[in-house]
């Protein structure tokens, strides 16, 4: 069956059978515009930053309800130049993905089947939210009764202020998104 003119195809992602090869891992934000999901530089976006790995799907409603709270967190903390969270997709269709990714003012992973990264943060349960320090430390495994509380970005602002450890420079994408160990 031919394709009616102007049609654009796009192959549907296929799961990897395996994490992905050493080098950079694709990284996107959304536009807030039309074009949707674009590329995102990895280390401009993570570089000297503390990360929240959130681990979610559109078909969950406690992810849901989760994004307003971490919504807010992620606006207070943005002017500190310190924080980007990142969404590890669990969506079940590409239509969901885009959809629900489409309500988030920060990056996400292409949609794919990341078991090796729910091995890798002992994911147990949606929404996950683990943050890792900016040199690629876990140093909450799920943050998400954190981030619910009253007065969370006074605590991560201070968590930020206080960190005197080191900080990875350049594309830390590889580390935090391949199966290898942080």
């Amino acid at each position: 069956a031919s394709s009616p003119p102007g049609a654009v195809h796009r192959p549907s992602p296929k799961p990897p059978s395996e994490p992905p090869l050493p080098g950079s891992f694709p990284v996107f934000r959304h536009s807030g515009d039309e074009r949707g999901l674009q590329p995102a530089d990895p280390v401009e976006t993570f570089q000297g930053k503390f990360v929240a790995i959130f681990f979610g799907a559109d078909w969950c409603p406690f992810c849901k309800s989760f994004c307003r709270p971490l919504i807010s967190l992620y606006n207070m903390l943005r002017p500190s130049k310190m924080f980007e969270v990142v969404y590890v997709p669990c969506d079940r269709s590409r239509e969901a993905y885009l959809q629900f990714s489409a309500t988030m003012p920060w990056c996400a992973l292409p949609l794919q089947n990341y078991g090796y990264l729910v091995k890798k943060y002992q994911v147990r349960q949606l929404p996950w939210l683990t943050i890792v320090d900016p040199n690629d430390n876990i140093i909450f495994r799920n943050a998400v009764d954190e981030v619910r509380e009253q007065g969370s970005a006074s605590m991560f602002l201070k968590l930020f202020s206080d960190y005197t450890g080191p900080i990875k420079l350049g594309d830390r994408s590889e580390n935090l998104f391949t199966a290898r160990e942080s």
